[in-house]
């Protein structure tokens, strides 16, 4: 029986001015708080990232998408998918967007 390997994923709960980060795997399915970063504008610290990136073995990259409870977007909806844009050019690992 052959098992695929642990994939390593950092989850970003995006904020204009504060950015939530939780560290998950595929073989617990769990995420777990890792810290709170902070943005000017929905802008990082590029830095920061990249250093958890590294430090963690980073295999996939999850951001949160905050729509409204009837499933439109909003504004911060636009902002939060700028930035797993930004993630995607930045980083060049596979994004995946989720429903908050």
């Amino acid at each position: 029986m052959h098992k695929s390997p642990s994939q390593t994923y950092l989850g970003f709960d995006f904020g204009m001015s504060r950015i939530g980060l939780a560290i998950g795997n595929s073989i617990s399915q769990r995420a777990t708080p890792l810290k709170t970063i902070t943005a000017q504008d929905g802008i990082p610290q590029w830095e920061v990232i990249q250093g958890l990136l590294k430090k963690w073995s980073i295999d996939a990259i999850i951001v949160g998408m905050p729509y409204t409870l009837n499933n439109t977007h909003q504004d911060i909806t636009f902002a939060a998918q700028k930035f797993a844009n930004r993630l995607k050019q930045k980083f060049k690992l596979p994004i995946h967007t989720v429903d908050e």
